[in-house]
C-alpha cells in the first residue's frame, strides 16, 4: 500500500540517510521511503498506534531509529511515546518501549526529533507538554 491508503500524508520528519532513499514520518504515525530514482514510495508501516513519527535518524548498528508519540495530556497507558528500531533488510521493528526515567518521575510528552550518537545514545527532543518544560531525553537502546 502506499502512503495515501493508511496515512494522512501530512509528513511529520524527512531524512535522506545516505542509502539512497529518503525516509518520512507522518503525523498519523505511519512510516515510509521515497526512492527518488524511480519516483516511488514504499510503506513501511506504521509501528505504533498513536500518532506523530517525526524522529528518525541511523544509529551506528546500522539500523534506523524511530521516535514516535503524542499523548497531549492523556494518562496512564495511553503515554505512548516510545522507541523503535527498524532493520532495512528484514524490514521489521523492534519496539524498545516508552521514553520515560522513573528517577524523573514522568514519560515524554510529544516527540518534536531524534538524533543517535557515535555511541549509540538517543536524543528525543520533547515539545508540547502543556504541565512543565520539555525536555532532552537521553535514552539507551538495551
Amino acid at each position: 500500500p502506499g502512503v495515501g491508503q493508511t496515512d494522512n500524508k501530512q509528513i511529520d520528519d524527512i531524512v535522506n540517510l545516505g542509502d539512497g532513499f529518503i525516509y518520512m514520518g507522518s503525523v498519523s504515525g505511519g512510516f515510509s521511503r521515497l526512492n527518488p530514482d524511480a519516483a516511488e514510495v514504499e510503506w513501511l508501516g506504521k509501528p505504533a498506534n498513536g500518532m506523530r513519527l517525526c524522529g528518525i535518524d541511523e544509529g551506528p548498528d546500522g539500523l534506523i531509529y524511530i521516535a514516535t508519540g503524542a499523548f497531549y495530556g492523556q494518562v496512564g497507558d495511553d503515554r505512548n511515546t516510545r522507541i523503535f528500531a527498524f532493520d532495512r533488510e528484514t524490514k521489521q521493528f523492534t519496539n524498545h518501549g516508552i521514553i520515560s526515567d522513573p528517577d524523573f518521575g514522568d514519560v515524554c510528552s510529544a516527540v518534536h526529533s531524534l538524533s543517535v550518537g557515535d555511541d549509540g545514545t538517543l536524543w528525543v527532543g520533547e515539545t508540547d507538554n502543556g504541565v512543565r518544560s520539555g525536555c532532552l531525553w537521553e535514552c539507551r537502546v538495551t
